[in-house]
């Protein structure tokens, strides 16, 4: 920066002249800033959108379109203590008896208190050294597993540096749950998976011979599933055998690896067993409000979500709001910033073509059909539709709903076609969530304007506001260079002023 004259000469205000010059000039940057500001704006509107958008298409669209979501048939159970019972679709009505003989179990194993070879330590951690306990080096601790018949086998050769943690993580990474309590001074073992078909073995062997090391780690020589019946060994072990669950159903006996069993279309949780010769009595049957509440769910969803889109889309004009300069805040009280800035934020997705397209594609639900053997539906066949208030944009209302008042007094067919007739209902509406579902997986497509699950041009966007800040710094260059240039021209000015009057100087003292 060179040196600034300012009106030595010629007695101009050469700051004010120059400030107001540069005034015009950064009308326009300040113009690309706020251009910029309600590009952010509209970036965050669009951002809590589509994240109100994808809620809904993973959620209460996605359980709408799935026949899985519509529990048409209800299970009532004479002992919730004993069994708990979830009845599908597919449920047989009626009464059924079921004895729990016994409930899936994992194959465990508690070992004795970890002493050593001679009894005597009271105190063991887990890093102590197998060596420390008595066990040779070179001995070799074997882990079978055997998982729906399939054996594998592992093992870990002691050395002079191989500790109880050593052990307890080759037991863990030949699958089994595993760990040492130092307090306790006990090992807790157990199969990952419940079932008489998941079980395990330990065993210790020197050189190729049988060992007795595994006594040392307060474990029997040899812990086997199959060999050990439940109850404590001399070492203070207790073993628990792996079992299924087993259940009698109607007279035939039914297994299961876990505490769940499916059967009949009834999903069964045991919580625990029946006394010999008493039964949990279950009874099954129509429950058409579990499918009402789910299409109830979607409708509300829907509802409300629409709301919000044609809230934002026919939102009133904000042309004449410019966002605020600095300047203009400081006269202003932070209320009435706020406010007007609320004002542009309401504004920008006022008539944005993409939600116009979300809009249409929501309200295009309504007039879509479906068939379902053989005959044609749509969800006015359920009772559900459009008020014939236009202004209320396509929202749906389920005609009977106690909830609707609008629609309150109606016949609720919906109901009548759930109770009569559930598998069509169910279907009709399966097939129409369906269709929105695949409109809104296809809106939501990667292209290269828009990011994969999102719904607006968000990379579009990005690029757009990088541009405006590419701008903005460019600006700030070119206010830089012209405020230099201004300053430059009125000190060459106050050069030649200066010259000039030197000269007329010397000229009257000739003449003088």
């Amino acid at each position: 920066m060179g040196i600034r004259m300012s009106g030595l000469t010629s007695g101009m205000d050469t700051e004010s002249v120059v400030s107001a010059l540069m005034a015009t000039q950064k009308q326009k940057q300040t113009k690309i800033k706020g251009n910029k500001q309600k590009l952010e704006w509209k970036q965050e509107a669009w951002k809590s959108l589509n994240t109100d958008l994808y809620g809904f298409y993973t959620g209460a669209l996605s359980k709408a379109k799935m026949h899985g979501s519509y529990n048409t048939k209800k299970a009532s159970v004479s002992d919730q203590s004993l069994l708990k019972v979830t009845a599908g679709n597919d449920a047989v009505k009626g009464a059924t008896a079921i004895e729990i003989k016994q409930i899936a179990k994992a194959q465990t194993v508690t070992s004795g208190k970890v002493r050593g070879a001679d009894g005597s330590r009271h105190y063991v951690s887990s890093s102590d050294k197998l060596t420390d306990l008595g066990i040779d080096e070179g001995t070799v601790l074997k882990i079978e597993t055997s998982d729906d018949g399939k054996t594998t086998s592992g093992e870990l050769t002691v050395t002079a540096d191989t500790t109880i943690n050593d052990y307890v993580n080759a037991l863990k990474k030949n699958g089994l749950n595993a760990s040492y309590d130092s307090d306790q001074g006990r090992f807790f073992i157990s199969s990952k998976e419940s079932g008489a078909d998941h079980t395990f073995k330990l065993s210790a062997s020197k050189d190729g011979n049988a060992s007795d090391a595994l006594t040392y780690l307060g474990l029997d020589s040899t812990v086997d599933n199959i060999a050990k019946a439940e109850g404590s060994d001399k070492n203070g072990m207790v073993v628990v055998a792996s079992q299924d669950s087993e259940v009698v159903m109607n007279g035939a006996t039914l297994t299961s690896s876990s505490s769940t069993l499916k059967a009949n279309g009834l999903t069964l949780d045991l919580l625990g067993t029946t006394a010999a010769g008493k039964t949990v009595n279950i009874n099954v049957s129509d429950d058409p409000d579990s499918a009402y509440d789910t299409i109830k769910d979607f409708v509300d969803n829907f509802n409300s979500l629409l709301t919000t889109m044609s809230e934002k889309y026919n939102a009133s004009s904000a042309n004449d709001y410019d966002v605020l300069t600095d300047d203009q805040k400081k006269d202003m009280s932070d209320e009435d910033i706020k406010n007007w800035n609320d004002k542009i934020k309401g504004s920008l997705l006022r008539r944005d073509d993409t939600l116009e397209g979300l809009i249409s594609t929501f309200r295009d639900i309504t007039s879509e059909s479906v068939k379902v053997n053989g005959k044609s539906y749509s969800l006015s066949s359920l009772g559900i539709t459009t008020s014939k208030d236009w202004k209320e944009g396509g929202l749906l209302h389920i005609h009977g709903d106690e909830d609707d008042d609008e629609y309150s007094d109606d016949k609720n067919t919906l109901k009548t076609m759930l109770s009569n007739d559930p598998d069509t209902a169910v279907e009709i509406i399966t097939q129409l969530t369906g269709k929105l579902y695949d409109k809104m997986q296809e809106k939501m497509g990667k292209t290269k304007l828009s990011s994969a699950m999102t719904f607006y041009n968000d990379i579009e966007m990005r690029d757009q506001i990088n541009d405006y800040k590419k701008e903005i710094s460019d600006w700030d260059d070119k206010l830089a260079d012209m405020e230099e240039r201004y300053y430059s021209q009125f000190t060459n000015m106050e050069k030649m002023l200066s010259e000039i009057n030197a000269k007329q100087s010397q000229l009257s003292g000739l003449l003088g």
